[in-house]
């Protein structure tokens, strides 16, 4: 047989346990994702989204100053008859290439500031059910206490109406 706990003892590691749960709450207080985290994620997102829309926008017209039909660099070099034309058409197409190697490395940037955001979102949804998590045991703590004081009551009242309690 188990020994009995005495109540003094059952109400500190209840006091422990209540105790271990606000500092849970606490710590979820201060988490960012919960003041105000989303609202900064989200605004990076949409900033993400329009630097993509610029860099795509750049591409596109390199692409058209590239190979336009009839203005384009290719173009013009088909047409151009002097060397001199084509040293400056092959510069431009140079300067347009560096130009698409950073458009290039923009959007690998902005992949990696996706991968970070999904992480972020991964914390987040941690949290989340950490937070559910603790608030669930807190419930259940209630409930055993509630319970608890419910049947002493029962069994206070019972000893006083059968008679096994006088007071005198």
């Amino acid at each position: 047989m188990a020994p009995k706990k005495s109540l003094t003892n059952i109400d500190s590691d209840v006091l422990k346990a209540l105790i271990d749960t606000q500092r849970h709450l606490d710590e979820l207080k201060e988490s960012p994702a919960l003041n105000g985290g989303f609202n900064v994620l989200m605004n990076k997102i949409d900033a993400l989204q329009e630097t993509q829309d610029q860099l795509k926008a750049k591409v596109e017209a390199i692409h058209e100053a590239i190979y336009h039909p009839d203005e384009g660099i290719y173009a013009r070099i088909k047409n151009s008859a002097s060397r001199d034309d084509v040293q400056v058409v092959e510069k431009k197409v140079e300067t347009l290439e560096i130009w698409k190697d950073v458009a290039e490395k923009g959007a690998a940037a902005a992949a990696e500031t996706h991968d970070l955001i999904r992480s972020h979102e991964d914390k987040i949804a941690g949290l989340i059910h950490l937070k559910e998590s603790t608030v669930s045991v807190l419930k259940k703590v209630a409930l055993g206490i509630g319970g608890g004081m419910l049947t002493l009551i029962c069994k206070i009242v019972y000893s006083l109406v059968t008679g096994h309690v006088h007071l005198d």
